[in-house]
Formats: structure tokens, C-alpha cells, sequence
């Protein structure tokens, strides 16, 4: 009944918007969010309609655990990686396509949020990717954009946090400010101002928070509300809290929450559409969609780069769906237009 009913909201909106994959690994599973946009760039409202998540295999669990922990692991163990990897993420795709079969041939493009293994050598903060974008591309034949930190190391950036201008479209309010809290291992606050356009862009703050090991969640909660109040300043009457966590909601620490504070109304994400282990694979659907539009997508009060730029890396899938893509950009109009280019 649930798969009819999607197939069916699917089908009554497929014409209207613009549609992406994005695909995000965690330790111990491969999650996937279909997410749809009406508009482009920063003007954008970006949607969730579809999330699935497969535990990966053993065998690459192990892998990707191994080369994750060991800064000695070998350049051979991580171009594995990324091949299995690209093996499965092809395989769920395929497992994945009829329940989506309306918007399949609209989809533009996979985005792999590619967490990669940092390293530093050199002076230099660096990532090796685990994505193998040319054989997920081939097997699966869809566009494929990865490599999304590159541009901001480039830039001399840290190449993270790149989430904030995903989780603002997909979570702002018109008229509210939001502080999203993502509760996980690291806490993360991430203050979204109101705004319907690029307008509230500037006022976008986001602080890490990492609460000693095995630290009560009250304790937790109070942290978090005296970094609210501290890192955030005053903030507007009405501001609400957003939760989420990959696990799930939480009574408990919903109000422990609420309890620290106090003049903050609170939502849990469950509420606004977004459902627990969804909101990485969707953030990288949105980089996908901004990459799209040439919308730089960093912002370099967060990463400290040197100046905003396009994230991410295209690679062509089919020769149809290359096509296709390439005839909705000659299509598009730019929401930015250099004065001579419009004279």
C-alpha cells in the first residue's frame, strides 16, 4: 500500500520538478534519498520524497573500517573500496527503480556524499575519495557528481562542513529562525535564518560540539542550550529548534531538550517530512542540484576557504540521460547574470 501510494504522489508530480538522488555511506549502511526541487539555486524549495538505506556488506564494512582507522592503509585497500562500493550503490539503485519508475527517466543526476579519508601531510588538509563515479556511472547509467570537498580544499578550506546551505533549503522557515541540532556522535548547531531567497544566506552559522565520551544525554542537552545562547548571540523571538538523529526521535531527549531551552518551541525533523537517516543523502542530493545550477555551495565563514565556490565533480552516465541533462541546462536561465551577459 505504501509503494502504491508513492508511485502515485510520484505520478502527479513528476512534470512539475526536478529531481535528484543523492546517496551518502555511513559506517554500516548505503543510505539514499529521491529528493525533488521546485525553482533553482538559492530560490530553490527542495523536498524528500523517497528515503531507503541497505546495510552494506560484511566485506566491505570491514574494508571501509580498516582504511577509515589505519592512516598506513594502502592506496590499493581505498581504490577497493570505492570500487565495491560503486558495485553496491549501482545494485540498490537498480533494486530501487520501480518503486520510483514515474520519475526514474527525470531523475538528473546521482550525489554521492563522499566522506572520504582525511589526512593532513604537507600543510595540507587532504581527502582521498571513495567514490568510483565513472563505474557507478556506467553501471548504472546515470550522471554521477561526487567530489564535493575538493573545490573548498582547493580554496585552502577545510572542505567541511558543506551541509548548511543544503539543510537551509531544505529546512527554512519564511518567516521563522530555525537552529537545526543534529544529535550524534559530534553535536552540530546550525543556525537557518528565515528568508524565501539567498537574502538570509549571510546569517548562516554552524558549531561542532563534542560532548565527552559517554556523557548523560541531560548533561548533553545543557551544553547545548548554553552554546545556543552563547555561540548564536540573541536570537529572534520565536526561534524554533529543529532535532534529528539518525536514530530516530526521542521523548527523553526531546525534553531534556526543551528543558535547557526553555523559550524555544521544538520540532523533531520526523515532523517536517524528513525521516531519520535521511537528511545526509538528501543534503547531497541538494549539493547535486546547486552544482546543477553553478551555485557555489561552501561558505567560507564555516570552512574558512578563501572565497565561495561550485562544489562537486560531473561525470556523464548514459548517453540518453547525458542528453537529457544537457538539453534541461541549455534550458535553463540562470538566477545570476553577469550585466554584460544581460545587455
Amino acid at each position: 500500500m505504501v509503494e502504491v501510494q508513492l508511485t502515485d504522489r510520484l505520478r502527479a508530480v513528476a512534470q512539475r520538478k526536478r529531481w535528484v538522488i543523492g546517496l551518502a555511506v555511513g559506517s554500516r549502511a548505503l543510505h539514499a534519498a529521491l529528493v525533488a526541487a521546485d525553482g533553482s539555486g538559492l530560490a530553490a524549495r527542495a523536498e524528500i520524497f523517497d528515503y531507503r538505506a541497505s546495510p552494506l556488506p560484511r566485506d566491505i564494512r570491514q574494508l571501509l573500517a580498516r582504511v577509515s582507522r589505519d592512516p598506513r592503509a594502502s592506496s590499493a585497500a581505498a581504490l577497493l573500496l570505492a570500487a565495491q562500493l560503486a558495485e553496491f550503490q549501482a545494485a540498490m539503485l537498480d533494486e530501487w527503480a520501480p518503486s520510483i519508475s514515474p520519475v526514474w527517466d527525470r531523475v538528473s543526476a546521482v550525489a554521492v556524499d563522499d566522506a572520504g579519508l582525511w589526512r593532513r601531510a604537507g600543510g595540507f588538509q587532504l581527502q582521498i575519495g571513495t567514490c568510483d563515479a565513472a563505474r557507478l556511472a556506467d553501471l548504472s547509467g546515470m550522471n554521477v557528481i561526487d567530489a564535493f570537498a575538493a573545490r573548498d580544499l582547493a580554496q585552502d578550506g577545510r572542505g567541511r562542513p558543506l551541509s548548511p546551505i543544503p539543510h537551509w533549503l531544505l529546512l527554512r522557515d519564511p518567516q521563522k529562525t530555525r537552529v537545526l541540532v543534529e544529535w550524534s556522535k559530534a553535536t552540530r548547531l546550525t543556525l537557518l535564518p528565515p528568508g524565501r531567497d539567498a537574502a538570509g544566506l549571510a546569517r548562516i552559522k554552524c558549531h561542532s560540539l563534542m560532548p565527552p565520551k559517554d556523557s548523560p544525554d541531560k548533561d548533553r542537552a545543557e551544553a547545548i542550550g548554553r552554546w545556543i545562547t552563547t555561540r548564536f548571540g540573541q536570537l529572534p523571538r520565536g526561534t524554533e529548534l529543529v532535532l534529528y538523529s539518525r536514530t530516530g526521535p526521542s521523548l527523553e531527549r526531546a525534553e531534556q531538550l526543551t528543558a535547557s531551552v526553555p523559550d524555544m518551541p521544538m520540532h523533531e525533523t520526523a515532523r517536517l517530512g524528513i525521516s531519520p537517516g535521511s537528511l545526509k543523502p538528501a543534503a547531497a542530493a541538494v549539493l547535486g542540484l546547486l552544482h546543477l545550477d553553478q551555485v557555489p555551495a561552501n561558505i567560507p565563514a564555516i570552512t574558512l576557504a578563501r572565497t565561495p565556490r561550485v562544489l562537486g565533480r560531473l561525470t556523464p552516465g548514459s548517453l540518453a540521460n547525458w542528453h537529457r541533462l544537457v538539453r534541461e541546462l541549455a534550458a535553463a536561465r540562470p538566477s545570476v547574470v553577469a550585466l554584460r551577459s544581460a545587455v
